[in-house]
């Protein structure tokens, strides 16, 4: 059985340095023991991670490599960043289920 795209994925941040971390499938909650702070860039760790749990998501901390996140998913939270500016700034988005 090969790996998971979230699995190379996961593989190739830790790579290249980004510390990383495996979240429950379709949640937030990371898996590891420490929580969020468990989080590593160690490779091999991060394949038996995944070889555990090959479905996981992968989680970071965008601070790790000098970024911002800011979640808009609310009405509130458009006016915030609306207030702030951040709406007329050129961001990377995602969409999460």
């Amino acid at each position: 059985m090969g790996k998971t795209d979230l699995a190379l994925a996961a593989e190739r941040y830790a790579e290249a340095r980004v510390p990383v971390f495996p979240i429950r499938a379709g949640r937030k909650e990371p898996i590891t023991a420490n929580g969020f702070l468990g989080r590593s860039r160690d490779v091999e760790r991060v394949r038996r991670w995944w070889a555990k749990t090959p479905d996981a998501n992968i989680g970071a901390v965008p601070a790790d490599v000098g970024a911002i996140a800011f979640d808009v998913d609310s009405p509130a939270s458009r006016a915030v960043a609306h207030a702030l500016g951040l709406l007329d700034v050129t961001t990377y988005s995602t969409v999460t289920g």
